[in-house]
């Protein structure tokens, strides 16, 4: 939980006033460890295969 509200913090400094690119960039590394990355299937990656309410099922 602190790893994502770190990094929320920095982009809202960010837009304020303005942060170090290497704390940013290593803040959203340290927060891709917490949020999977979506997969090109449009699921969250490990989530069920279920069709979200966003994707069209044929």
């Amino acid at each position: 939980m602190i790893k994502v509200t770190t990094l929320y913090s920095l982009v809202e400094d960010a837009y304020e006033k303005g942060v170090d690119r290497a704390n940013l960039q290593a803040a959203y590394a340290a927060f891709k460890t917490v949020v999977p990355t979506r997969g090109l299937s449009g699921s969250w990656t490990g989530s069920s295969s279920k069709p979200r309410a966003t994707q069209f099922t044929a």
